[in-house]
């Protein structure tokens, strides 16, 4: 009697399932929008987003609906639930500038009670991230990134030095090493008020402790997964989305509540992004800046730095190493325009460097830290000159590896081209065809420093050194996205050489 109890109630739940299945299989359906065929139990997904392709589906899937269905917008199930994806531009547009009220939210998880770090501007939702974003917007002025140009060009110093001891070695360069360890340096020292010094300790607490936030496995994209899509899942068990062990939190709300006792107490400055942090602190005419708000706003220079700089850099460069003309002329400009400025590296310097911003362009173009943009829609949205609503809670995935591999907006997208960002032709650019940051009130609020920092790397790199492509990396790149950024499978390694 017991098994027989045990066998309805299984085969009970099992067709309850496969209803409820079916019946959140017709939401697109019944709006009119075009849709691939789901399955259950995964809906329009596969395991192999699970395995490291990720995001990367979107792209696929755009180009099947924009070029073959001619859609402007299509369906999508990820397990049982609908999610709107555009592909008109006019309607991204929409979503992220012209009607942004609608869709103010990002779909990542923020639980203050639970995980504090949580509660940094990438996360925060509502009200909550429209005051954070207003305190802090005044910090990423060009005369405050002027401020902290100096710290960051420190943390430059070793690049050089580095690789002099890699070619007297005869080794070649593993770039992303490198580049990650200027990152945690700038990182470290904007942020933190540290100075790391990564590149001679190579193992230090604090880089211990960053790269601890980045655990690839499958549980953590499988709970990645959770938070974009079934958020409310993860308040229900209150679970820590960003995965960051108890003692990595109190390892950085330590050093920040340690720095800034040591600079109140000794009335000491430093031109960095934690300086202004302070100053935000005892600013008491708007509003009150907590210790808890400080350490969130500096871990999410780790969240939103570490990878997607480094990365950044690292694909300029594995370009530069392919493109052998395209180097010289940057390095050409490079030194002719130091050459101005007493062979300074100088803010003004780097500004001047009109060739080097238009690789660095491409290079985010080509490669995206984010291969899609979330937002949720935070009340119904009505599409323009349509019947079909976007309603509250919707995920809307904009996908922007799928755009920046578009034909239409980038011929040849596969090709290396940094004229696409020369000053003509950015003035026929089409709206929000350029998303390696987003677009709109809630896009990067970092952008202007990732590209000032890429920027400064490259100038270190390129100065004295020329590169090529060495054997030991895959060719071609095979993308992935076990995290959230997108990388390669395989590292990059170039072969350096000083020149006289």
């Amino acid at each position: 009697m017991f098994l027989e109890t045990v066998l309805i109630l299984t085969i009970s739940l099992l067709l309850y399932i496969f209803l409820y299945y079916k019946h959140c299989f017709t939401y697109w359906s019944k709006r009119n929008v075009e849709t691939l065929p789901p399955k259950i139990p995964l809906g329009n997904i596969t395991l192999d987003f699970f395995k490291g392709s990720s995001f990367l589906v979107f792209a696929d899937v755009y180009r099947y609906f924009k070029s073959k269905k001619k859609c402007k917008y299509f369906g999508f199930y990820t397990l049982f639930r609908p999610v709107f994806v555009p592909t008109d531009t006019e309607l991204i547009k929409k979503i992220l500038i012209t009607d942004f009220q609608h869709f103010t939210d990002r779909a990542s998880y923020c639980n203050e009670e639970v995980e504090p770090l949580s509660a940094n501007l990438f996360s925060l939702k509502g009200e909550k991230w429209k005051y954070m974003r207003t305190r802090l917007t005044p910090t990423f002025t060009s005369g405050k990134l002027k401020y902290m140009f100096h710290t960051i060009l420190d943390c430059a110093r070793e690049i050089s030095t580095t690789l002099d001891k890699i070619i007297i070695q005869k080794e070649p360069v593993n770039i992303q090493e490198l580049m990650y360890k200027f990152s945690i340096n700038v990182i470290g020292s904007t942020a933190f008020g540290l100075d790391i010094d990564c590149f001679n300790n190579p193992n230090t607490e604090f880089k211990y402790h960053g790269l601890r936030v980045f655990n690839k496995d499958i549980s953590r994209r499988i709970l990645f997964f959770i938070e974009l899509f079934f958020p409310k899942l993860l308040f229900l068990f209150r679970v820590n989305f960003v995965k960051v062990p108890r003692d990595t939190t109190e390892f950085f709300f330590k050093i920040v509540k340690d720095m800034v006792n040591y600079r109140e107490s000794n009335n000491a400055k430093r031109n960095d992004f934690m300086q202004l942090l302070i100053e935000l602190k005892n600013d008491k005419t708007k509003g009150e800046f907590t210790m808890d708000q400080i350490t969130a706003q500096s871990f999410i220079f780790i969240l939103a730095g570490f990878e997607t700089s480094s990365t950044l850099s690292k694909f300029l460069m594995y370009e530069l190493a392919l493109n052998p003309e395209i180097q010289n002329r940057v390095r050409e400009e490079i030194i002719t325009v130091l050459k101005e400025f007493d062979g300074n590296v100088t803010y003004e310097a780097v500004s001047k460097m009109r060739y080097l911003e238009m690789c660095v362009c491409e290079a985010a173009r080509k490669y995206p830290a984010l291969p899609v943009l979330t937002r949720v829609c935070c009340k119904n949205y009505k599409i323009p000159d349509t019947d079909i609503v976007i309603e509250k809670g919707t995920v809307v995935l904009v996908p922007v590896q799928g755009i920046h591999y578009d034909p239409e907006y980038y011929p040849e997208p596969e090709k290396f081209d940094p004229e696409r960002f020369s000053e003509e032709n950015k003035k026929n650019m089409i709206s929000c065809t350029w998303l390696p940051f987003g677009d709109g009130p809630r896009n990067c609020i970092g952008l202007r420093l990732g590209l000032l920092q890429s920027k400064i790397a490259i100038i270190s790199l390129l100065r004295n050194h020329s590169f090529s492509l060495n054997s030991k990396t895959n060719q071609p790149l095979k993308f992935q996205v076990k995290g959230v950024v997108l990388n390669v499978d395989g590292d990059v390694y170039l072969n350096a050489q000083k020149l006289s």
